[in-house]
């Protein structure tokens, strides 16, 4: 298997993991901000994950396999390549993204939890209904993370 792995991985074309690093880091950075943006201007999101930061992180990919495609000596790589170079950074952005709001929801804002909570029972059947939707919604609001 890792002959069969080897056997595609390129020095020709660049520098892939530098690349992922890189890029990805900046990916994460960009959704950072956008979630800092929204929260400054009164939009804060309700999920951690959402079109908006989805959009940014596709667009910055998008962006990034250009840039990085531009940066190459002959411009040639394959769709193959790029396609993997963009899950790599996408990857990494994404852990980025996860440590930084890690540490937003825990140091700098510790209750935005409670509006993930909060906006989470809001979709939820209301606990009135049955017994099963009372412990549901009791589950959700004894969460901590």
């Amino acid at each position: 298997m890792a002959k069969f792995i080897r056997r595609y991985e390129s020095t020709i074309y660049g520098k892939y993991r530098i690349a992922y690093l890189k890029y990805g880091v900046l990916i994460g950075l960009a959704i950072s901000l956008y979630v800092l943006i929204c929260g400054t201007i009164g939009h804060p999101i309700q999920t951690p994950d959402n079109y908006g930061t989805e959009a940014v992180m596709l667009w910055g990919i998008f962006l990034s396999t250009y840039l990085y495609r531009n940066s190459l000596p002959e411009k040639l790589v394959s769709l193959k390549e790029l396609m993997l170079l963009g899950i790599g950074m996408g990857v990494v952005a994404s852990v980025v993204y996860g440590l930084i709001l890690w540490m937003y929801t825990s140091v700098l804002f510790p209750d935005w939890v409670n509006i993930f909570i909060e906006s989470r029972i809001s979709v939820m059947p209301d606990a009135s209904e049955s017994e099963e939707a009372k412990i549901a919604v009791d589950a959700v609001r004894n969460y901590s993370a």
